[in-house]
């Protein structure tokens, strides 16, 4: 299907192309370099998308924009929903601060990468926090 991300200001195409989701389509216009600043991304399943580097900059259809850290085993990497996404595991914070040792055993971690990802947990949490006003644990 065409996919044409438009900008919400005038409605003109920022990027356009021909693939089968939302995701791989912002995630191509990413990787391209596409200005996307005023996109209109209001109903697009974005979740899991590689946004690095994106510049959204006045993008409306966020509720809540990505946290990154490229941890040393697997990237950390919040949702639009506000849960983290640490490889293919998402929990909300307060799941991920409960269980964090749990999980990082059942993976294979060290301790030592487990202290260092929850460090990284409490990180992201006190962002959220200050960017979204965040409930912690909360949907």
């Amino acid at each position: 299907m065409k996919i044409e991300i438009k900008s919400r200001f005038d409605s003109s195409i920022l990027f356009s192309m021909e693939t089968e989701n939302w995701k791989l389509a912002v995630e191509a216009a990413v990787r391209s370099g596409a200005y996307l600043g005023g996109a209109y991304l209001r109903g697009a399943n974005l979740e899991g998308a590689n946004l690095g580097g994106a510049n959204l900059e006045g993008a409306e259809g966020f509720d809540k924009f990505p946290i990154q850290i490229g941890g040393h085993k697997h990237w950390l990497c919040t949702t639009s929903d506000g849960r983290l996404q640490i490889g293919c595991h998402v929990y909300t914070l307060e799941e991920w601060q409960e269980h964090a040792d749990a999980i990082g055993r059942k993976q294979k971690y060290s301790a030592l990468d487990i202290e260092i990802y929850k460090l990284h947990i409490g990180h992201i949490e006190k962002i959220s926090k200050l960017l979204w006003n965040a409930k912690v644990g909360k949907k």
